[in-house]
């Protein structure tokens, strides 16, 4: 294995039947590529891309995540994720969220993120929604 970048590909289906329902069921095709990337130990990249087929509807889908810490030891570390699914229904949905974790001294740890989600199609509403977390734990 290379110790720097990492790929990876897989093909998946699902599929369900009720017996005795006039309905054929559900079947789900997703295709997905992955790939990861740390040019040195402080920063990586990790993304997954693919194509998700569903008897209602079909769209790309994917997350990425990056991850960066600027001081030797980890005491600052910084990352963000984003991703976009798609369900059963053929609701698509998209989620942001940047983090911050800072050790700031043995013992002291600061954390915080935001959370940004939105799923414009989903059934019966549209949804969205943010939120932001912030803690502080103190080891005694």
């Amino acid at each position: 294995p290379h110790r720097r970048v990492t790929l990876g590909a897989s093909v998946a289906r699902n599929a369900s039947r009720v017996v005795g329902a006039a309905e054929a069921g559900n079947a789900t095709t997703r295709f997905e590529g992955v790939a990861s990337f740390a040019p040195f130990p402080a920063f990586y990249v990790s993304a997954a891309g693919g194509y998700t087929i569903t008897q209602s509807a079909s769209a790309p889908t994917g997350n990425i995540g990056l991850g960066f810490s600027p001081f030797p030891g980890g005491a600052l570390q910084l990352g963000v994720t984003a991703s976009q699914t798609l369900d059963t229904s053929g609701a698509v949905t998209r989620f942001l969220s940047p983090t911050v974790r800072w050790n700031i001294r043995r013992g002291m740890i600061f954390s915080a993120s935001y959370t940004w989600l939105q799923s414009p199609n989903a059934v019966p509403f549209d949804m969205s929604s943010r939120g932001l977390a912030a803690n502080l734990q103190v080891i005694l």
